[in-house]
Parts: structure tokens; C-alpha cells; sequence
């Protein structure tokens, strides 16, 4: 039995472990008490019953998994910290699918900048829209979401657009027509497929220091989330040289089907069943 963990839900009664305009890990092991607390559910009841819950079914997903999966190494390091059984934790990164890799960069020649997902705080969508209204660079908001009013107030006045939801296709296809694309998160997104999308479109990425974006973008396409100055300054940089941004673009693509394709992903996979199964086989539930 192999239990895949593409969040935080295992510890955290809301999955993203964020709240108060920070990372939240106050509840850890069995003790979901800070949650109940806090009542991040909303409702006490419903607070109450999700505490409970995870309180209780731990244990037993602990003792009937022969083998954990977290999508990237920080966010196993995380979990591990949280309670997990390290020693049945694999990092097996999510991957580009071979038929959705672009044939090429296109980002030089982007007529835009680019931000996508669910439009709620942690995703820091907000600074995506204050480094594009400081660098005069036009940008896309892809997606809806509880701070979508929120949002459009501050980007009164700034080139911003909203699209609201849009299906994959015509996600992919707005995507490729950026020059950049930012994934500003302020919670420890685990390997989020808005920046591996990205690559995998051969478009420059630019993102925070959280969760597992960093093995994801590279060091050098990571930046604080506290640091809206530093946004602008990169976001300005990019624009204003087209040929950084294919040069980037280029190796973007590259490091989608290197580091994150099919092969290699499936390659892992096994080795993780082979684990697995050899534990299972011993009985070992450390």
C-alpha cells in the first residue's frame, strides 16, 4: 500500500497549512488541537469534526501504508517534522507529460505576464500585481477564487486582466503566449502545476523560496515572498530583455524534460513499489 501526500492534510485540517498570512504547522503528531482552536474550518462544529478525524485515522493510515510519497524534498523534510515515519517517506517529483512538452520557447516574443491558479491569499497574487504595476508590464490573472474581488481593487488603474476559470486547453494556450510566468505563493506549496506547467511551455519562471518551488524553478528563479521590491526589480529585468527571457524560455523546456518527464517519474515510481513491497513482505511499520 503506497499513500501518495500532495499537501499538508495528513496534520492540517485545511490541507495548505496557512493562515494569518504565514505557513502554519501549530498542529503536529496527533495533537489537532490548535486547528480546533482556531477554528480554521469555520464552524466550530465543522472544525471539531475534522480534528477528530485526523486525530484518529492517523494512526491507522500510518500502520497500513507500506510506503509514503511526497512530491518534493521539502516537503517530505516538512512532513517528517510534522510526524510522518521518515523512514517509509519518498520524494518522487510530479511530471511533464511528453505530449504536453512545447516543441519551443516561445517567451521571448510573450505579450504578457502571466499568474494562475485559485485566487485565495496564500497564492500571493497580490504581488504579482504590484511587481507588474511597478515594472509597466502587462499581466494575466488565470483563474477564480474567494480573493478575486480583492484583487481586482488593487489592480484598478495597472494593465492587469482577469480571465476567471479557464479548461486546460485554454489555459495552455494563454500560457504559451506569455513571456514570464510567476508563482508568488506565500504557503510551502509542495510542487505546484503552475510553475512545472511552465517549464514544461518553455516559459521563465519566477518564484518564491516556499515548499518545493525552488527544486522545481532552480536557485536562481526563486525570490523571498517578502520581497516586493525584489519582484519588481526581477519582473523589470525580464521584460525589458527579450532574449533573456527565450535564453530562459529554452533551458525552462529543457529542465521540464530532463528533470521532471515521464520516464524518470515512472523509473521512481517502480523503485517505490519495490520498496514498498519488501516492506510490506517484512511486516516493517516502523
Amino acid at each position: 500500500t503506497v499513500l501518495h501526500l500532495h499537501n499538508f492534510r495528513l496534520f492540517c485540517a485545511i490541507g495548505v497549512a496557512y493562515r494569518d498570512g504565514a505557513p502554519c504547522f501549530r498542529c503536529r503528531g496527533r495533537d489537532t488541537r490548535p486547528g480546533l482552536r482556531l477554528r480554521c474550518r469555520g464552524s466550530l462544529g465543522e472544525a471539531a469534526a475534522y480534528a477528530a478525524g485526523l486525530a484518529i485515522q492517523q494512526p491507522r493510515l500510518f500502520s497500513e501504508s507500506d510506503a509514503f510519497v511526497c512530491v518534493s524534498h521539502a516537503s517530505a523534510s516538512r512532513l517528517a517534522e510534522l510526524g510522518l515515519p521518515a523512514q517509509r517517506a519518498h520524494t518522487l517529483r510530479n511530471f511533464a507529460r511528453a505530449t504536453a512538452l512545447a516543441d519551443r520557447s516561445r517567451a521571448g516574443d510573450g505579450d504578457y505576464a502571466l499568474v494562475s491558479g485559485r485566487l485565495v491569499p496564500e497564492k500571493g497574487f497580490d504581488t504579482a500585481i504590484a511587481a507588474a504595476r511597478g515594472a509597466d508590464v502587462p499581466l494575466v490573472v488565470a483563474g477564480d477564487g474567494p480573493d478575486r474581488a480583492r484583487l481586482q481593487q488593487l489592480a484598478a488603474g495597472a494593465e492587469v486582466t482577469f480571465t476567471g476559470h479557464l479548461d486546460p486547453v485554454a489555459l495552455t494556450q494563454l500560457r504559451r503566449g506569455a513571456g514570464l510566468v510567476l508563482v508568488p505563493s506565500r504557503s510551502e506549496d509542495s510542487f505546484p502545476y503552475a510553475a512545472l506547467d511552465a517549464l514544461a511551455d518553455g516559459v521563465p519562471l519566477l518564484a518564491t523560496t516556499y515548499g518545493g518551488l525552488p527544486e522545481l524553478a532552480g536557485p536562481d528563479s526563486v525570490l523571498s515572498p517578502h520581497d516586493p521590491a525584489a519582484w519588481t526589480a526581477r519582473v523589470s529585468e525580464l521584460w525589458s530583455d527579450p532574449g533573456l527571457r527565450a535564453q530562459l524560455g529554452a533551458q525552462a523546456l529543457e529542465r521540464a524534460r530532463t528533470r521532471f518527464g515521464e520516464d524518470a517519474y515512472h523509473d521512481g515510481l517502480m523503485r517505490v513499489y519495490a520498496a514498498a513491497g519488501a516492506a510490506g513482505a517484512a511486516g516493517d511499520r516502523s
